[in-house]
């Protein structure tokens, strides 16, 4: 009886220890799928009506956040870190599309293929050239936001 308890028990511990990273890798795992989706969203909305619609940078500020809390990420400081992050990286892949897509389009090739093609210094020229004071102000705002969210 004491054998069979004790062979359970130490059955049960590696699972216990492996919950919190099969836990972790879902929560960043559902983080790069929402980032993806909303990336897809932004440059789909941006390419339809012709306007940069940089409010999607408080999207995937929230989404980088929320996902990590949906997905059972602990809350400790890594969980804002990790949000903070993934709201940069999407961010700046999102204004690199930005600038992608009517260079991609003149040359008549896809956004992805596009984005190989140019180089950071024409990316950053074309960000800087296409933004307002409100498309600063609004990306300084999402990561904040996506630290408060994911405390």
């Amino acid at each position: 009886m004491k054998l069979a308890r004790a062979r359970q028990a130490e059955q049960a511990e590696p699972t216990k220890a492996a919950a919190p990273v099969i836990r972790r890798a879902w929560a960043f795992a559902l983080m790069l799928l929402w980032l993806l989706a909303m990336l897809a969203l932004w440059e789909t909305l941006a390419w339809f009506s012709g306007q940069r619609q940089i409010w999607m940078v408080l999207a995937i500020a929230v989404c980088s956040a929320l996902s990590l809390k949906i997905g059972g990420w602990p809350r400790q400081p890594s969980r804002v870190a990790i949000a903070l992050t993934g709201s940069a990286l999407g961010i700046f892949a999102g204004l690199w599309l930005l600038a992608v897509l009517p260079i991609g389009a003149m040359m008549g090739q896809p956004p992805w293929i596009a984005a190989g093609n140019m180089g950071p210094d024409l990316a950053w020229t074309l960000t800087r050239l296409g933004s307002t004071p409100i498309d600063w102000t609004l990306t300084a705002l999402a990561m904040p936001l996506a630290a408060w969210l994911a405390r």
